[in-house]
C-alpha cells in the first residue's frame, strides 16, 4: 500500500483489516462475500487518501487499522450502505497522521503541530492568556497528546478520526487553559515539589539524618532554584524526571536534536546546582558545616536524577 511503512507484511496488513471490521462490525461476519470484499477495500482506500493527504510520512498499517476499528465500533450499521457511511464519516488523513505520531516519528508530530497547533495561539489570547500560560499550554496539550501514560496509547489515536482535529485541538487547550485557572497556587507548585522530590528523595539517609528545618531549607532552596527556571526548561525536566522519557524520546517531543536535548538537560542540572548553592547559602549564613553537607546533598542527588537519563551523553553536556 501507498506510504506504508518498510517492511510491512501484506498479509498482516490484510489480516488487520479484517481485525478492525469484525471487531468493530461482528455482523460483518454474516454480510455477502462482496459487501465484505467491498468493505475490506474501503478500509485499504482509506488509508491511501491518508498517505495521498500526507506525503513524506510513513503510515503504519497495522496501527491505522486498530484505530479505524476503534472509530468504527462507534456505529454499528444495519446493512452494508449504511456500512459506507460511517467509513465514509471517518477522517482517514487525520487518523493516518495520528497513528504515524503514535509510533514515534518526529516528522509526523512536526506535520500534526504545524497543521492543528496554529490557531492555538489566537484561540487562548482570546480567552485572555499570556505569551507564558500559552506556552505552557501549547507544552501540555503536546505532552497529553503524545505521550502515552504507562500501559496506555497516546491520546492522539483517541481524538484522531472523529471530527476536525483542528477544532479538537482547540478545544483541548481551552479546557487546559481554563483548569490551570481553576488551579490553586498550591496545586502550581505540585509539579516543582514532584520534581524536588525526584532530585532529592526523602528518604536519602543523610538528609533524614539532618534537623527538621534544615530539611525544609534544602527542599525550600530546590524548589526556589526550579522556580526559576523558565516554563519552557520546566516541561523538559518533567518529561526527562516524571515521565521518564529517553533522550531520544525527549528530543522527538520536543522536536530537536538528541544532543541537544542533552546538552540542555546537562545545563538544567548545573544551574538548579548553582542555585540551590546560593539559596542555601544566603539561608544557613556561616554555618560551613551544615553548608558544605547541603551542597554534597545537591551534588549526589542531582547525579542519581540525571545519570539515567543523560548516561553516555553526559559528555556532551
Amino acid at each position: 500500500m501507498r506510504g506504508t511503512r518498510s517492511g510491512a507484511d501484506p498479509s498482516d496488513t490484510l489480516w488487520a483489516v479484517d481485525e478492525a471490521l469484525l471487531r468493530a462490525w461482528p455482523s460483518a461476519a454474516r454480510w455477502p462475500p462482496e459487501a465484505l470484499a467491498a468493505a475490506r477495500e474501503r478500509c485499504t482506500e482509506a488509508f491511501e487518501e491518508g498517505a495521498r493527504q500526507h506525503p513524506g510520512i510513513e503510515g503504519d498499517p497495522i496501527l491505522f487499522m486498530e484505530g479505524l476499528g476503534r472509530r468504527l465500533a462507534t456505529h454499528e450499521p444495519l446493512d452494508w450502505q449504511d456500512a459506507e457511511a460511517g467509513l465514509d464519516a471517518i477522517d482517514a488523513a487525520g487518523l493516518f497522521l495520528a497513528t504515524a505520531c503514535a509510533a514515534g516519528q518526529a516528522s509526523a508530530i512536526a506535520r500534526f503541530e504545524a497543521l492543528y497547533f496554529k490557531h492555538l495561539p489566537t484561540t487562548l489570547r482570546s480567552m485572555g492568556a499570556q505569551v507564558a500560560d500559552i506556552d505552557d499550554v501549547i507544552a501540555i496539550v503536546r505532552e497529553k497528546l503524545f505521550v502515552a501514560e504507562a500501559g496506555q496509547r497516546p491520546r492522539v489515536l483517541d481524538v484522531a478520526g472523529r471530527g476536525s482535529l483542528d477544532k479538537l485541538c482547540r478545544v483541548i487547550a481551552a479546557r487546559t487553559l481554563l483548569n490551570r485557572r481553576r488551579s490553586t497556587r498550591r496545586q502550581r507548585v505540585t509539579g516543582d515539589e514532584q520534581l524536588a522530590d525526584l532530585i532529592a528523595p526523602h528518604d536519602d539517609p543523610e538528609l533524614a539524618a539532618m534537623k527538621d528545618h534544615h530539611r525544609d531549607v534544602f527542599r525550600a532552596a530546590l524548589g526556589e532554584a526550579l522556580g526559576n527556571l523558565t516554563s519552557e526548561d520546566r516541561n523538559l525536566l518533567r518529561l526527562a524526571l516524571i515521565y521518564r522519557l529517553s533522550i531520544d524520546e525527549v528530543g522527538r517531543i520536543q522536536q530537536i536534536h538528541r544532543s541537544t536535548a542533552a546538552r540542555r538537560l546537562g545545563r538544567l542540572k548545573s544551574a538548579i546546582a548553582q542555585d540551590t548553592r546560593m539559596y542555601l547559602r544566603l539561608k544557613l549564613g556561616a554555618d560551613r558545616r551544615e553548608l558544605a553537607s547541603l551542597f554534597r546533598l545537591v551534588e549526589t542527588g542531582l547525579g542519581k536524577s540525571f545519570v539515567r537519563l543523560l548516561g553516555a551523553d553526559a559528555s556532551t553536556t
